[in-house]
């Protein structure tokens, strides 16, 4: 009675042992957020984001600046020498100080302003590039996470695989031994056994280049030592994630390819981006439109000029109002206006091709996301049944009612169809965030929206 109990309390702590040890491999595994987080904030690309927003605003401001008050402050000291008598000796030197403070305004510049909006609205353009580029170091990042991911299953499917043929291998040795078998039939499983092994050699192949590939973009490579990447310098993965994150995205997707579109037009980068450049260069139009207009320019002078005696001061106070007009320059405005209208028309076409491919683009993502949501299904139906006949076939096996090559040519299909369900999956994975590229969501969907700044934001 004592030992039943001993046994029973053993077991338990056993259970309690592996619930703790697996529940904590999952705790300290190395997430996809995680990973996303630290190669974002650790790439290149990022560093060029925030300075390329840097040299934008810097531009504006220098734009900007150009129209403000300009004043400057000049003080000089004048020597002169006497007109000398009879003896140059008797001249003197003398001096005289001078001070003039510059107030200069524009009033009315039709081109600096519009220099200002043009400028102003490019802060924008460069600020949808860069959203652009955000949106492909998350799309890099998570391929490249679940690049490893999808190895592991891979080879874990391969993996059982070959333990299936090995086990085939094993009873048909028995059964030779007994006569029941052939070395033909042993021959086969043997081949397909090489066969089987490969392709775990292959799988295991692919699963390093994910690794290695994920650990560069981690920074981890330089910690490296060996040919593979170790879990010593790559953390342990988990993939418990890796249907979830999927089935997260479905509040971000549009329910038909219609919604699709409309959220295209108004969050995609690339449309946006041209809607901005189109202002902008709209601004810039305006701008050489302005040279044909009057400028006006207001300048205040102030000067304190000290008079030759040293003793007293003469000042005075100025203020000019300058209206300027260029009635020709020899052609220079017009070949100017002539030049932004037509970069207008060209952008404005590249703008119409970009929403007809951004149209045809939602088209083919849905559809591609509801054909491969389908083939699941499909597959998902193959591997069950795949797998009851297999049992039925190992049954059957064992009494020489089912031939080898039938028992051979099911573990296959199985195992073909377990790899096409990793793929698909993996493939709705990368489908989805397709979409969330498209309709410009992806950003949010994994939490990076102060990297970038739309504050200002106004598109004509």
């Amino acid at each position: 009675m004592v030992g039943l109990v001993l046994n029973r309390l053993f077991k338990f702590c056993y259970i309690v042992f592996l619930f703790a040890f697996f529940s904590l491999r999952d705790l300290y595994a190395f997430g996809i957020l995680e990973a996303v987080e630290k190669i974002v904030n650790d790439s290149p690309e990022l560093r060029i984001i925030l300075e390329k927003r840097e040299q934008g605003v810097a531009v504006y401001r220098e734009t900007v600046a150009a129209y403000l008050p300009h004043l400057s402050v000049g003080l000089t000291r004048e020597y002169y020498k006497d007109s000398p008598v009879l003896n140059p000796k008797d001249s003197t030197w003398s001096s005289v100080n001078k001070f003039e403070l510059l107030l200069e305004q524009k009033i009315f510049d039709m081109e600096s302003l519009s220099s200002i909006y043009a400028r102003g609205q490019s802060v924008q353009s460069i600020e949808f590039k860069n959203q652009k580029l955000l949106e492909s170091l998350l799309q890099l990042a998570v391929t490249a996470y679940y690049d490893v991911v999808q190895a592991e299953y891979l080879i874990a499917i391969a993996r059982e695989h070959l333990r299936g043929i090995r086990d085939i291998e094993k009873l048909l040795i028995k059964m030779r031994n007994k006569g029941d078998a052939t070395l033909a039939d042993l021959n086969m499983v043997q081949a397909r056994l090489a066969n089987a092994n490969s392709d775990f050699i292959g799988a295991a192949a692919n699963l390093d280049k994910a690794r290695v590939n994920l650990a560069y973009l981690l920074n981890l490579l330089a910690d490296n030592k060996g040919f593979t990447v170790t879990k010593d310098v790559l953390p342990e993965l988990t993939n418990k994630d890796f249907y979830d994150l999927a089935d997260k995205m479905l509040v971000f997707l549009p329910l038909s390819v219609e919604e699709l579109q409309e959220q295209s037009m108004k969050n995609n980068a690339d449309i946006l981006y041209y809607r901005s450049e189109l202002c902008s260069l709209g601004y810039s139009l305006e701008g050489q439109r302005g040279r044909m207009l009057p400028t006006v320019v207001m300048t205040g002078t102030l000067k304190n000029d000290e008079n030759p005696d040293s003793v007293s001061y003469t000042r005075n106070f100025k203020l000019d109002l300058e209206a300027r007009y260029y009635i020709t320059n020899g052609g220079n405005t017009i070949a100017g206006i002539k030049r932004s209208q037509s970069a207008l028309r060209e952008l404005q076409y590249q703008y119409d091709q970009a929403v007809r491919d951004m149209r045809s683009l939602a088209y083919a993502n849905f559809n591609q996301l509801r054909s491969l949501e389908q083939q699941r299904i499909s597959i998902l139906k193959e591997i069950e049944a795949a797998e009851e006949v297999d049992k039925v076939y190992t049954l059957q096996f064992k009494f020489a009612a089912r031939n080898l090559t039938d028992r051979l040519d099911n573990l296959d299909r199985i195992n073909a169809a377990r790899m096409k369900l990793v793929s698909v999956d993996y493939a709705v994975l990368v489908s989805r965030i397709d979409i969330l590229m498209q309709n410009g969501r992806l950003v949010e969907f994994f939490g990076f929206d102060n990297y970038l700044d739309f504050t200002n934001l106004k598109l004509c």
